[in-house]
């Protein structure tokens, strides 16, 4: 039983791993084509004013962006460490767990706004979809800061 816990244990730290790539690779992208997607959020936002603080919604942007490179590097770190058997401090990964649930508050107000142009059903349906990733990834996130609580130093292998 203590084996298939721990293989447990691995597999979640293995998918924090893959998301902390998807969100480095994701925050890189934003930050590499900011003034595309600044432009692109103001368009799709529906509202005229919108262009006229063009440089503001484009430094916000970068800020939330920066926040999703940073946690998804720390996650990449934390989690490869971890299964390397090196275990990090819970401390760290409860940060993580944390900022995980900061960086979707203003991402799913960036959504929204976003479906502006988008018919009520649409806009509906990619709301959804964005509140029942902001959870999925949270409960990971929840999941992974108590699979690896406990987790024995230098054991990399099951």
């Amino acid at each position: 039983m203590v084996q298939r816990s721990f293989a447990a244990r691995r597999v979640i730290v293995a998918l924090l791993a893959i998301v902390g790539a998807y969100y480095a690779f994701a925050g890189s992208v934003t930050l590499l084509t900011i003034s595309d997607v600044t432009r692109r959020w103001v368009e799709h936002s529906g509202d005229p004013d919108f262009r006229f603080d063009f440089d503001q919604f484009r430094f916000l942007i970068v800020s939330g962006a920066a926040i999703w490179l940073v946690l998804g590097v720390a996650t990449v770190l934390c989690s490869v460490r971890t299964l390397a058997g090196n275990p990090v401090k819970h401390g760290y990964w409860a940060a993580l767990a944390a900022l995980a649930v900061v960086v979707h508050i203003p991402w799913m107000i960036y959504k929204i706004i976003s479906t502006g142009v988008l018919p009520r059903p649409e806009a509906g349906s990619v709301v959804r979809a964005a509140g029942f990733r902001f959870a999925a990834v949270a409960l990971l996130y929840v999941v992974g800061l108590l699979a690896t609580r406990r987790w024995p130093a230098g054991r990399a292998t099951g």
